[in-house]
């Protein structure tokens, strides 16, 4: 058992390292032969190690703390290189993402070192009994900690190429500080006490490193979704002003054409007639509810449910909403009966159904949309996550009703019990 895991740890710094590298980078776009790319980037890795096992049997004592320092320079640099040789990105992209894979893993490596030098300092366990527990507790620490970094933070957040680029001053911050602690935490301490010491300051490191890479990816994206927002108000905002002429024409023509039929009427084909007014009726949009941009949106929502057999009920006093800009107003119902449409579309005819009620109620105007739903919804934030497979371009819909209710001082309430989706919208009256 020991024999094996003193082979084992030739490749340590590998093993550890290269999870890390592989959190940060899943959501790169690959190049091409990723797989070959991928096997011979391991190999280089491997053989590395390797040839760092045989120096340090051969170089005296004296040196060997050298040796390590050197060892784990090659070995980051090495790392970092190969990121833009596996995926198509920048050189800050594979800076950014190797100062954080390497932060991790050493902050990861020391919490485990600090374990288990005061198991050696304050207890009695025997060496081949220490080597195996260290293994263990190391093992447990990075399955842990990987799954943690996943789940709280990698697969919420982002990585871009516009992140690194904006913020190469802060990457060559890390640079350095890694430098430094690869220098420090490496020297050979002269008492297990001054070894934890200097993990402890290792650790901190590593802790303030993933902070600040942790609030640009945050930050970023938050700007990322900040921009697409805006740029969302602004196509609504163009094609409100669209709509309003489309359907101002369309109103006006099929006012004549009923004008028309009536004096044709007493000359041709009753029957042939009512079919044709039946079909004028359909685009006969004068919907009033008290709010011009709120009648062009629900005139346009309930062409689209006529042609998806899509039952459409709508209670509105749009005057009530007479705080809210044109545009939002359109953005805000827009959304949220879009995505009642996608839910319900596929569904069985007898639960195409959506429906929308504005009232005023003690003291509230109150907005509220209900359809069907197929499934329960997964949330973030209170929000549902999108179900389209691309989640990095869908689910800006709901981010968009929040932004706009927040922007009038309302609150909002979402729930899908007994397979019923509801969106609940209250904005206060004054």
């Amino acid at each position: 058992m020991i024999e094996f895991l003193n082979e084992i740890s030739k490749f340590t710094f590998i093993l550890h390292l290269f999870p890390a590298i592989a959190l940060f980078t899943f959501r790169l776009p690959r190049r091409k032969l990723f797989i070959l790319r991928a096997a011979a980037y391991i190999a280089v890795l491997i053989g590395l190690s390797l040839v760092w096992g045989l120096l340090g049997n051969v170089i005296s004592i004296e040196y060997i703390s050298y040796v390590i320092i050197v060892r784990q320079i090659v070995l980051f640099v090495v790392s970092v290189l190969g990121i833009p040789f596996l995926f198509s990105v920048s050189g800050y992209t594979s800076v950014f993402c190797g100062v954080g894979a390497y932060a991790l893993q050493n902050l990861i490596y020391r919490i485990a070192e600090i374990i288990i030098k005061s198991i050696a300092v304050w207890t009695t366990v025997n060496e081949q009994s220490l080597s195996i527990i260290s293994f263990f507790i190391r093992l447990a620490l990075y399955l842990i900690a990987y799954l943690l970094s996943f789940f709280l933070v990698f697969k919420k957040y982002v990585i871009n190429e516009s992140v690194c680029k904006r913020n190469r001053k802060i990457l060559f911050l890390g640079i350095g500080m890694i430098a430094l602690f690869i220098v420090f935490s490496d020297m050979r301490q002269s008492s297990d006490i001054g070894y934890i010491i200097g993990s402890i300051y290792t650790v901190a490191n590593c802790l303030f490193i993933l902070y600040i890479l942790k609030y640009i990816i945050a930050t970023e994206n938050l700007e990322v979704d900040k921009r697409t927002l805006e740029q969302m108000l602004r196509l609504k905002g163009e094609q409100l002003a669209a709509s309003k002429e489309t359907i101002d024409i369309i109103n006006i023509k099929c006012h004549d054409m009923k004008h028309q039929i009536a004096l044709l009427r007493r000359q041709t084909n009753s029957e042939i007639l009512d079919k044709l007014e039946q079909t004028i009726d359909i685009y006969d949009l004068s919907l009033q509810t008290g709010n011009v941009a709120l009648d062009i949106l629900l005139a346009e929502k309930g062409l689209v449910c006529k042609s998806k057999s899509i039952k459409f009920t709508c209670i509105a006093d749009g005057g009530q909403l007479s705080f809210i800009n044109e545009v939002d107003i359109y953005s805000l119902f827009g959304n949220a009966l879009d995505n009642a449409i996608t839910a319900v579309e596929n569904l069985d005819e007898d639960k195409r159904t959506v429906a929308i009620t504005v009232k005023q109620s003690v003291g509230l105007v109150s907005i509220h949309i209900e359809n069907y739903c197929a499934h329960h919804y997964e949330y973030s934030d209170g929000l549902p996550v999108t179900t389209e497979p691309d989640k990095n371009y869908h689910g800006f819909g709901m981010k968009s009703i929040k932004s706009i209710i927040e922007k009038y001082h309302g609150f909002m309430d979402v729930s899908d019990s007994d397979n019923v989706f509801k969106l609940n919208i209250s904005f206060p009256l004054n």
